[in-house]
C-alpha cells in the first residue's frame, strides 16, 4: 500500500489528523502525545545501551560523557500510528531510533505534511534540544518503536562540554530546517 495519508477535522472544530499505515490501520492523534506503553533505564537494556554507545552521538565523546548520557537515558517503547511528540509541546528532548520507524509531519495551513520517514539508527528533537523552543513538528510511529530519549538539559550540558556533539547536532538541524523549507514551499 502506498504512504501514510492525512486528514484534517472541519475548520473551527479541534484539529486532529489521522494516520493510516499500510495495514490500514487508523488512529487519531490529538493534541497531546501519547504515553509510551513501556519505559525504561537505558542502562538496564544491555543492547539498547551497546548500540548507543558505537552511535554517531556517542562514537565521538569522552567515555565519562558517554557514561553520563547513558545514566541519564531512557528506553521507550510505542505501539505503531502513537503520537511520539506533538507540535507545540514543550517536552525538549532528544530520541535515537532503536527499532521500527516515524513519520515527521508538520501543519502548513490547514494541511499535514510528511517531512520525513526516520528509521534506526535516526536521531530526532534537536531543534527543541538547541533552541529550547516547543516541538516545531509531530512525530507519529509508523510501526512499532523503540526509542532512546534523552533529557535536553543533559544534551545541552554534554554539547557544551564536548564541541564535536554541539557541531553535529547544530548540523543536522541545519540540514532538517533546510529540508522543512523545501518540503512547506512546494
Amino acid at each position: 500500500m502506498g504512504a501514510p495519508s492525512y486528514r484534517i477535522q472541519a475548520p473551527g472544530s479541534i484539529e486532529v489528523f489521522a494516520v493510516f499505515t499500510g495495514l490500514g490501520y487508523a488512529r487519531e492523534v490529538t493534541e497531546i502525545a501519547d504515553k509510551p506503553h513501556t519505559k525504561g533505564r537505558l542502562a538496564s537494556d544491555i543492547a539498547a545501551m551497546a548500540f548507543i554507545q558505537s552511535s554517531l552521538l556517542c562514537r565521538d565523546l569522552p567515555g565519562p560523557l558517554c557514561d553520563e548520557l547513558i545514566a541519564g537515558a531512557e528506553v521507550l517503547s510505542y505501539d505503531a500510528a502513537q503520537a511520539v511528540l506533538v507540535e507545540g509541546d514543550s517536552d525538549n528532548a532528544l530520541y535515537i531510533i532503536l527499532e521500527g520507524s516515524v513519520a515527521i509531519c508538520k501543519r502548513s495551513g490547514r494541511e499535514i505534511v510528511e517531512l520525513a520517514t526516520l528509521e534506526r539508527p535516526a536521531v530526532f528533537g534537536e531543534t527543541a534540544v538547541l533552541t529550547q523552543r516547543p516541538r516545531s513538528a509531530t512525530v507519529i510511529s509508523q510501526t512499532d518503536v523503540r526509542l532512546v530519549r534523552i533529557p535536553g538539559d543533559l544534551v545541552r550540558s554534554l554539547a557544551e562540554r564536548d564541541v564535536k556533539l554541539g557541531r553535529m547536532l547544530a548540523t543536522l538541524m541545519a540540514a532538517r530546517m533546510k529540508d522543512t523549507e523545501k518540503k512547506l514551499a512546494t
